[in-house]
């Protein structure tokens, strides 16, 4: 169920969208208020502190009874809910910031770790797969043992990602930029060059021509029969 791509796409298209109305609130350079900031932010946390942490640990209480629409409710919505949550933390984060919290989130040193988000969102699908099919004996689920699982996973992808980073994303990035400043310094370049006849008086040897202004004194074509007194 996890690795289906269509599970997971509800979250994809939210963040596509809540990407697009960022860019709207930055272009029309809107700023949320100081209340409604708080009301975002304070609305984020608990709802999705509630479908992340605190509605799992009710399913796997003791004194809970186990109730198949409960979960079949919760599978499709959670993604749904937190994705909603973390569009909402974002936009306001861009348009109007938590203070603080914004100028902790806008430190440099996420900068390079931004980068690897999607790698890591890439691999470590596969990482997880090749331990599980690698694995062949049941194994006793302890919470040190779940712990270590989840950063040794978390830190393999990390890696993965770094490489891949290096090898394609940024030479590719690199070789992306130079290749688009390349054909726009050639379309100006063209522009600058083309010719524009003027035609002031009926003949071949008449006709004038300058190039399109740039700085530079263009050269004329002058009449020999003109400076005759």
């Amino acid at each position: 169920m996890y690795t289906k791509s269509y599970n997971r796409a509800i979250p994809y298209v939210i963040g596509i969208m809540g990407a697009f109305y960022t860019k709207h609130l930055q272009q029309t350079q809107f700023q949320f208020s100081s209340v409604a900031v708080k009301i975002f932010m304070f609305s984020a946390a608990v709802i999705g502190t509630h479908i992340m942490f605190i509605v799992p640990m009710l399913f796997v209480s003791s004194g809970h009874q186990y109730n198949v629409w409960e979960h079949v409710l919760y599978a499709p919505l959670h993604r749904l809910v937190w994705a909603v949550a973390m569009c909402n933390f974002i936009v306001v984060h861009n348009a109007g910031g938590y203070g603080v919290i914004s100028s902790f989130l806008g430190c440099r040193l996420f900068a390079p770790l931004s980068r690897l988000c999607y790698g890591v969102y890439l691999t470590h699908v596969a990482i997880m797969l090749i331990e599980l099919g690698s694995s062949h004996s049941s194994e006793y689920v302890t919470m040190i043992g779940l712990t270590q699982d989840i950063f040794g996973d978390l830190s393999m992808s990390l890696l993965v990602s770094f490489v891949l980073n290096l090898l394609l994303e940024s030479p590719l990035d690199t070789f992306h930029k130079k290749l688009k400043r390349s054909i726009l310094n050639h379309m100006e370049a063209s522009k600058r060059t083309q010719v524009y006849p003027i035609s002031a008086q009926v003949g071949i040897d008449s006709r004038r021509t300058y190039l399109k202004p740039t700085g530079i004194l263009p050269r004329y074509k002058i009449d020999p029969e003109e400076n005759q007194p």
